[in-house]
């Protein structure tokens, strides 16, 4: 591996919230880059911000994206162990604004500017669920919708779980829904899970589980 690309992946594992995943063009691999011919905010807002990003295209002239750019998030599935009882994994209904819609879907939320990932996830698991861990494991990360926004979501796996008060934001609706494995699953088999965010989280949780042997 080149050493650029050893580096990039070293900073990955720390939680690195900069844009680039190992193995991405222009990182040893010899393809270009292409700078935008302009940039120019649309909007700053609360959370994220919108910009117009101006490309030269090929045959000449230009072409306009907008593009959000956006500070980070976090994904947390957080594991219920307790004594005597098979363990669960912390769900939530959430009321998304977008569609109007209750999902089902693993705790998440956004990074402030320049925040440490693994403290916003324990805010945010404290927050979404009423529950603090004793063990917050990072997992991997990565992006989003590169389509849209250079916007990447870091996953931890929470642990030690212990009741706390929750202080939601003032425009959440959530709901704590703890299921058992095999049901979060069959949800996700049968449609009722169509978050992908949390699919992916599922799937590699079981593989980071398989290979450190913890399953």
């Amino acid at each position: 591996m080149p050493a650029n690309e050893d580096s990039l992946e070293r900073e990955q594992g720390e939680c690195s919230s900069r844009v680039g995943p190992t193995g991405a063009p222009g990182m040893g691999s010899g393809l270009a880059q292409f700078a935008p011919a302009r940039r120019e905010l649309l909007r700053r807002g609360s959370r994220y911000d919108i910009e117009l990003v101006t490309m030269e295209l090929r045959g000449g002239g230009t072409t306009q994206r907008e593009v959000i750019r956006h500070p980070g998030s976090v994904l947390v599935l957080p594991v219920l162990e307790q004594a005597g009882q098979e363990r669960k994994i912390v769900m939530i209904w959430n009321w998304r604004i977008s569609l109007e819609a209750w999902l089902l879907e693993l705790p998440a939320g956004t990074m402030h500017a320049g925040e440490d990932p693994r403290v916003c996830a324990a805010r945010e698991l404290e927050e979404e669920t009423g529950y603090t861990a004793t063990k917050l494991e990072f997992v991997r990360s990565f992006l989003v919708a590169p389509g849209l926004a250079d916007e990447r979501m870091h996953l931890f796996v929470a642990k030690g779980l212990m009741p706390c008060s929750r202080e939601m934001d003032a425009d959440e609706r959530i709901v704590v829904a703890p299921m058992s494995v095999d049901e979060v699953l069959g949800r996700v088999r049968s449609g009722a899970i169509d978050d992908a965010k949390t699919m992916l989280a599922l799937r590699l949780w079981a593989d980071w589980e398989r290979d450190a042997g913890r399953a």
